[in-house]
């Protein structure tokens, strides 16, 4: 590079060059300035400052950083999977009556069938009698986990997006039943709490489980997702990245092996 100088006394111009190494020194400076800076809109920008301090920015923005994908998918299992609960139960209901209205219906013969049931508890009716204290435990976690995937960003993650999905899916669809929507006069007081179920499955006839739902089927295998992953981690791919020694430099500072005092030379 060369720097113009003018004299003056004789009208005259001198030239003087400045060696490679003192551009590169002012460069580093004028960099690590700019992001001291950043946040008063310094007037000092290069190309590649500016990039890495709008990225910079858009990462403190952890909503932004969310793919639209993961929002339609987690809405669309939350939903498609609250309103199949639903509608199943309805239909199996009005097919079978209320509960003891009817005999079991075999699907396979003493193991799986339908036999309609309501449950005043939680999952596969645990906490029996306790149906409005789970109602609003269902309204926390429901809150609980849309801050978890979206403002947190846990979606950024499929699995975790698909897994969330299912268990609000459950969560919805139990509630509508807790919240007594389904009850009618006539029904015991007690149902008003409590949720339909209608799917039987039995180990024969040394053992039955507790009949459940579609609810109750989206509620674990969302969390048998969670728990396998707490097993088999995801890999984080940006560690790798953030730790590239031939990444730029942070918040603009020099390597101080790189940076030595130099005097510009005239001639």
């Amino acid at each position: 590079m060369i720097a113009w100088t003018v004299h003056k006394p004789s009208k005259t111009l001198r030239c003087q060059l400045i060696d490679r190494r003192t551009l590169d020194t002012f460069a580093q400076a004028v960099g690590a300035l700019y992001f001291n800076n950043a946040q008063r809109k310094s007037p000092f920008r290069g190309p590649n400052v500016t990039e890495q301090a709008e990225s910079r920015a858009v990462a403190t923005r952890p909503a932004d950083r969310v793919p639209l994908s993961r929002i339609v998918v987690f809405m669309s299992l939350a939903i498609f999977g609250a309103v199949a609960d639903l509608w199943t139960k309805q239909a199996v209901f009005a097919w079978r009556g209320l509960p003891q209205q009817s005999d079991i219906w075999w699907l396979i013969d003493g193991y799986v069938g339908v036999e309609t049931a309501v449950n005043i508890g939680a999952v596969f009716g645990i906490g029996a009698g306790q149906g409005t204290v789970f109602a609003a435990l269902s309204v926390v976690a429901a809150i609980g986990i849309v801050t978890w995937l979206f403002y947190f960003r846990a979606a950024t993650q499929w699995w975790l997006t698909i897994a969330m999905g299912c268990v609000m899916g459950g969560i919805f669809g139990n509630l509508y039943d807790r919240l007594g929507l389904w009850w009618q006069p006539g029904y015991p007081e007690p149902w008003k709490s409590g949720v339909r179920d209608w799917i039987l499955w039995q180990a024969g006839d040394a053992y039955k489980w507790p009949n459940f739902n579609i609810a109750d089927s989206l509620l674990v295998c969302g969390a048998a997702m969670l728990l396998w992953q707490s097993f088999f981690p995801p890999v984080d791919e940006t560690a790798t990245s953030d730790a590239d020694p031939s990444s730029p430099a942070v918040d603009g500072q020099a390597d101080p092996s790189k940076v030595a005092n130099h005097s510009p030379k005239s001639s």
